[in-house]
């Protein structure tokens, strides 16, 4: 019987090993995402690619705020949804692997091919559409997310604006200082 707990051991911690790697690669590319959205916003709030219709210098500062503060929402919502999109592309292919380690697991445990388990393609779906992140499903918690960074920035920025700051404190309202 001893053989058997270390062979599960075995495998449960190089899997568990593996787990730790996938995490660490999804929270990378998830911050490469903000990373690149924070990149956008700040291009947006210089005046590269703002395009309205009004008065520059100041004279018509009502349609420059309004225009950055749709594009932002525009680049946030992008962002988000390619994070949800991501998210979940990376959920169905993880609960499609976990499905084979596990089985793997327990068929080396028992040294004889006894388990089998596949999942069709509707029930890695279904696995996935219905996970939950911190009470929500996935989808509704992406779009919670989303819903709050655009509270957040635009709120700042309009702060920023009837307090007549200019584009570089605006800035460091959004991101911070820089240390």
């Amino acid at each position: 019987m001893s053989i058997l707990i270390e062979s599960y051991e075995d495998h449960y911690y190089t899997h568990a090993i593996s787990l730790k790697h996938m995490e660490s690669a999804k929270k990378r590319r998830v911050l490469g995402f903000l990373h690149t959205m924070e990149q956008d916003i700040l291009a947006q709030m210089e005046g590269k690619g703002l395009q309205y219709k009004g008065l520059i210098g100041g004279v018509n500062r009502e349609a420059r705020l309004n225009a950055m503060l749709h594009q932002i929402r525009e680049t946030i919502s992008t962002n988000y949804n390619h994070l949800k999109k991501d998210s979940r592309e990376f959920l169905t292919d993880f609960v499609s692997m976990e499905t084979i380690d596990q089985v793997d697991l327990m068929n080396s445990a028992i040294r004889m091919p006894l388990y089998s388990v596949v999942l069709t393609p509707n029930a890695i779906t279904t696995l996935v559409d219905t996970s939950l992140i911190r009470g929500a499903v996935m989808s509704n918690w992406w779009d919670r997310q989303k819903d709050n960074t655009q509270n957040r920035i635009i709120t700042q920025i309009q702060l920023g604006f009837a307090e007549g700051e200019g584009i570089g404190d605006l800035r460091r309202r959004i991101i911070g200082k820089a240390t």
